[in-house]
């Protein structure tokens, strides 16, 4: 029953960006890309590909896979990991709040969550966060 799981998680061509999004090669057989044949777990170099061939590649031969999918496959993440393909984590999103209209005592928390020292008037905290936020 797993499988038929995994299967349906496959993102529909019609929901791929085949403009934006990572591949990576799929089957053992590889698959020949500018002269150069990528085994499985290799990335499909971007740009290498237009969109339409991107597209046949994905849906009507099924030799590549999109790299968020294939790390859900213990064989492509494994062979992925081999070929030293990982998904970069997304960058966290920091809130930058205003500062201008913080009080003294929210400063005071701001920088003590960020690890910064808290003394000091509200002019010198917000310097101290500006210059903390703007690394």
């Amino acid at each position: 029953m797993p499988e038929l799981t995994l299967l349906c998680s496959r993102p529909h061509v019609r929901d791929v960006d085949f403009r934006n999004s990572r591949f990576v090669v799929s089957t053992g057989v590889g698959l020949n890309v500018d002269g150069v044949h990528l085994e499985m777990g290799d990335e499909v170099p971007p740009g290498s590909l237009n969109e339409y061939a991107l597209a046949s590649e994905y849906d009507a031969t099924r030799r590549i896979e999109v790299l968020d999918y294939a790390m859900t496959l213990p064989h492509l993440r494994e062979a992925c990991a081999r070929r030293g393909v990982v998904v970069e984590a997304p960058q966290p999103y920091v809130f930058i709040p205003d500062l201008s209209e913080l009080t003294v005592e929210e400063l005071t928390e701001l920088c003590s969550e960020q690890g910064l020292p808290t003394g000091g008037n509200a002019k010198a905290l917000r310097r101290r966060l500006e210059a903390h936020f703007k690394k």
